[in-house]
């Protein structure tokens, strides 16, 4: 019975973290369309219009090393819910925040929504580990598609419901509340191919006849003093003597009676 090649790559969750990048792209590309419009109607002073937009870029900012963390300590599939339900949760805040004209209220919501933008940017890890080496790039790419999608579907979005509520755009926040839903539903269904995928170290077996193998990285080397040989150590300040001469009886009391120019003479 002949065994099955395994695939170069997991289609299927291929397929989940293109969807996902789709569906957690929308939600920045909304915010970067309509966050400096709806700043402009909340903030006590036009300069701090683009306020929650700088929000936005410092929350992923922040999270990005946190992310890397929790996805290696959970998972990635229990990370990447996290952070859409995260999402989840800012998008109701910020059509919360337009409703009642809270300006302050509008900007902690662009800094948690920012932080699921930190998970986004691990989608792409988690396509290279589910293809070989040789399969990670294509895959990636895959994945990376799902962005534009995202860049066009946020926007879409906004502009469709802007007057689905009666403050102005709070309505495309409560649809963009349901997409990040769909996308944590959708990022549950990811598989764990770590270990499936991985490629394990080669393994060398010795050779009779073959020349010995270069020294390792990291391999401890002979000091210069082990390889020159250990002599008389001078004092400090001293000099050493040439290597002719024999050493003085009386160590260096002798020797520093001595001039430095002599030459030395065998008895």
């Amino acid at each position: 019975m002949q065994s099955r090649a395994t695939p170069p790559a997991d289609v299927f969750n291929l397929g989940v973290l293109g969807v996902a990048q789709a569906l957690g792209l929308s939600a920045m590309s909304m915010m970067v369309f309509i966050g400096g419009i709806v700043g402009r109607e909340l903030a006590p002073r036009p300069a701090l219009a683009t306020l929650p937009l700088a929000l936005v870029i410092i929350g992923l900012a922040a999270t990005t090393i946190p992310a890397a963390l929790l996805a290696r300590r959970l998972g990635r599939r229990r990370a990447f819910v996290i952070g859409a339900l995260l999402a989840t949760a800012a998008a109701l805040v910020l059509a919360l925040s337009v409703s009642r004209v809270s300006f302050a209220l509008f900007c902690a919501a662009a800094v948690v929504l920012g932080m699921n933008g930190a998970f986004v940017q691990q989608y792409r890890f988690a396509a290279a580990e589910s293809a070989t080496p040789e399969y990670a790039g294509r895959a990636v790419a895959y994945v990376l598609v799902g962005g534009m999608v995202g860049g066009v579907l946020g926007p879409e979005v906004a502009r469709r419901s802007r007057h689905l509520l009666d403050a102005e755009f709070a309505g495309g926040f409560l649809v963009l509340a349901a997409l990040l839903v769909l996308l944590a539903l959708v990022v549950s269904r990811l598989r764990d191919n770590g270990a499936r995928f991985a490629t394990p170290p080669p393994h060398r077996t010795p050779v009779a006849g073959a020349p010995p193998e270069a020294r390792p990285a990291g391999a401890s080397l002979p000091s210069p003093r082990s390889a020159r040989g250990r002599g008389p150590r001078p004092r400090r300040g001293g000099r050493r003597p040439p290597p002719s001469c024999p050493r003085p009886a009386s160590a260096w009391r002798s020797w520093r009676r001595r001039s430095p120019t002599r030459s030395c003479r065998r008895s």
